[in-house]
């Protein structure tokens, strides 16, 4: 998915959504949607060339009730469910369009040299 108006030429995430009427389990800080993410799954969004995330929605929740979850260096493995810590709302939506449009600021696309780059006194 692209962002609208960043403020490079282009920036976009994947997202792998999941949706679940199974609920929750865990309390407090440890409580996560019962949504599972194989480590297969894992493996494959590590791969993608830019941010990736798995967004997790509770269907009985009115509304609908989601939490995002960064695939990052952190995620070594499957995930038995989703931490509802990072709760998908207004705020954090507007969070993920600056996380994302940072990532590819910060991103130099422009190859710095190639074997077939014009050299010294060659005609421009």
């Amino acid at each position: 998915m692209d962002l609208i108006d960043p403020t490079v030429e282009r920036a976009f995430l994947f997202v792998q959504v999941r949706a679940t009427d199974n609920g929750y389990f865990g309390a407090g800080a440890a409580r996560k949607l019962n949504v599972k993410v194989a480590n297969r799954d894992i493996q494959r969004l590590k791969r993608i060339p830019g941010p990736a995330y798995v967004v997790g929605i509770d269907i009985n929740a009115p509304y609908g009730k989601g939490c995002i979850v960064a695939i990052d260096k952190s995620i070594t493995g499957a995930l038995s469910g989703l931490p509802t810590r990072h709760r998908l709302d207004c705020r954090a939506i507007q969070r993920l369009w600056n996380e994302v449009d940072t990532y590819w600021k910060a991103r130099d696309m422009l190859m710095a040299a190639s074997a077939f780059s014009i050299q010294r006194g060659d005609d421009q």
